[in-house]
């Protein structure tokens, strides 16, 4: 059996559309669809994307490594001086959650 034409191994070549940017990010937080043609589609992030935007800003706005804290603190961890107070942590990832469900409304 032989089978020659557009499903066989030796079928025409094809080419590939050359990349083109799919998306375009606007300044109101909208990503618009690149589609050729006038026109372009338009999705609004979910909250959660805007989430992650929010922290991605939030960790580039933030200082560098605090090298004096961080060799006080593995000092102390070497010397079996550091304790950790569990009660503060869970407390403080409580407040945390709370303010940001607070903003999210």
């Amino acid at each position: 059996m032989k089978i020659e034409g557009a499903g066989s191994v030796k079928g025409p070549k094809v080419e590939a559309p050359k990349a083109q940017k799919p998306f375009e990010l606007e300044p109101s937080g909208n990503i618009s669809k690149v589609v050729k043609g006038a026109h372009k589609e338009k999705v609004h992030l979910s909250g959660w994307a805007e989430l992650a935007g929010d922290i991605l800003e939030a960790a580039k706005s933030a200082p560098d490594v605090r090298h004096e804290l961080v060799a006080e603190i593995k000092a102390k961890i070497e010397s079996g001086e550091y304790e950790i107070d569990h009660e503060a942590v869970v407390e403080r990832i409580i407040q945390d959650n709370l303010e940001f469900l607070k903003s999210a409304k």
